[in-house]
């Protein structure tokens, strides 16, 4: 059981570590999602990304199309962690074309979805036998 614990540890430590690695602010990937998408028809933001995960329409026949990113780490069947941002882009009536793009959430998942990265993405840490320590595969 001790070993268990210090193996949970261990992979802990090592996704602390990694958050640590440097990514650009939530202010810089709206940046970038602006200079692809900003301007243009929200018709190509929807044959970029596909489908997204909520349409509407505003009273004044503005489009508000939402996409998410989310990191889904899984260390062991008790400890899990969720991590995502979401994109809001607005097109006025006439030509539709996006005027504004906000972003809700985390720096690494904001820049993931900058990137073109939508849904739900799982890390899954190999799972450490309660016998010797090492690490099984579960398959």
């Amino acid at each position: 059981m001790i070993k268990r614990f210090v193996s949970t540890m261990h992979w802990t430590a090592l996704l602390a570590l990694a958050a640590c690695v440097s990514t650009p602010p939530i202010e810089s990937s709206r940046q970038m999602l602006m200079e692809k998408f900003g301007n243009q028809s929200i018709d190509n933001l929807l044959l970029a990304w596909g489908p997204p995960i909520a349409e509407t329409h505003l009273t004044n026949g503005t489009r508000v199309v939402s996409y998410t990113y989310t990191d889904i780490y899984d260390i062991d069947a008790w400890n899990q962690s969720n991590y995502s941002c979401k994109a809001i882009f607005l097109a006025p009536p006439k030509a539709f074309k996006i005027s504004s793009v906000s972003l809700e959430g985390e720096d690494y998942e904001c820049h993931e979805l900058a990137l073109g990265h939508t849904g739900i993405s799982s890390v899954v840490s190999p799972r450490a036998s309660l016998f010797g320590g090492r690490f099984i595969d579960d398959r």
